[in-house]
């Protein structure tokens, strides 16, 4: 539950149980200029939607203000106007007393992030959790580096910048600077998968526009990308293909057809049959790593009869 990550008052000891999560928190508070991350390890050992519906529902709460400024829900703590706590340094030895408010707004310099297994111990997630969420895969496996020792991955010409960049909220505004090409095929892949009743909202368009621009300023320059193509295929990666989840006779002439989009970038005609699509050379297809997961996922939902996008 919320109290596990963000603690509670003890009413027989009169006093705050704050958890190392909240001492990060205040920590980020205390110093805005400063990035902050907070690792949460093997998260969907419980139910995400579960312990971390306050930071959820805050963190959608915010808003740009005419000068500026963003406001947000904080998450509420406790029902007192103030309560102190004793926490326990990193040392183990030494207790330090810590004023806890009885709400606090989630920093703007916290970057969150989780690692999660899917087996038969751990939860799956929700819709409303991978709507805002980024999930990225890791399942490249290098023995012969594990073996001779692995060098460092070669930049390839990334720009990546000298300093994080300031934070930005995913806005109307930030969707509508996408190209207008870029912003057709969102609305095409779209009603694909309104089909399969797996569209996403306002809330995952603006963030997918958020997450291209920032992504299409750190890959190596390329002018003819005026589209934004490999920016789009990442976030379909991460942001649209995670929501894609259900039996073979739900699912598969939705994703057939996302499949013929991600290949060709164009709709199949009407005489057409779009359930004869091959795994080609994912090297042809205008989004290459979108496409060849998609495949993956048509595999098993034709192999099993049911597919999710986690492995």
């Amino acid at each position: 539950g919320p109290e596990d990550l963000l603690g509670y008052y003890n009413p027989v000891e009169r006093s705050y149980q704050a958890t190392p999560f909240l001492v990060a928190l205040q920590d980020a508070a205390r110093q805005p200029d400063v990035p902050h991350f907070i690792c949460l390890d093997e998260m969907n050992l419980a139910r995400v939607e579960h312990y971390f519906s306050d930071w959820l529902a805050c963190s959608e709460s915010r808003r740009y203000q005419p000068d500026g400024t963003i406001s947000q829900q904080p998450i509420p703590l406790h029902r007192h106007a103030e309560a102190k706590t004793s926490f326990m340094g990193r040392d183990g030895q030494s207790a330090t007393d810590i004023s806890v408010p009885n709400a606090l707004a989630i920093p703007t310099n916290l970057i969150v992030t989780g690692t999660v297994n899917i087996d038969e111990t751990t939860f799956g997630f929700s819709p409303k959790v991978l709507d805002r969420s980024m999930v990225i895969e890791f399942n490249d496996v290098d023995l012969d580096g594990m073996r001779h020792g692995a060098t460092a991955t070669e930049q390839h010409n990334y720009r990546f910048p000298e300093s994080l960049s300031p934070f930005r909220l995913a806005t109307t505004e930030t969707f509508q600077a996408l190209p207008l090409e870029t912003h057709d095929h969102l609305v095409a892949i779209n009603r694909v998968m309104e089909t399969a009743q797996l569209h996403f909202g306002y809330r995952s368009a603006a963030e997918i526009s958020l997450f291209m621009q920032i992504y299409h300023s750190i890959l190596p320059e390329d002018v003819e990308d005026t589209a934004m193509l490999k920016a789009l295929d990442g976030a379909l990666l991460q942001k649209v293909l995670p929501r894609i989840q259900g039996n073979r006779a739900r699912l598969e002439e939705t994703l057939c057809t996302l499949l013929w989009y991600l290949r060709d970038l164009s709709m199949p005609g009407s005489n057409q049959d779009i359930r004869t699509i091959r795994c080609e050379d994912t090297a042809s297809a205008r989004l290459p790593k979108s496409y060849r997961r998609g495949f993956e996922m048509l595999e098993r939902l034709r192999g099993f009869g049911f597919v999710t996008f986690f492995k």
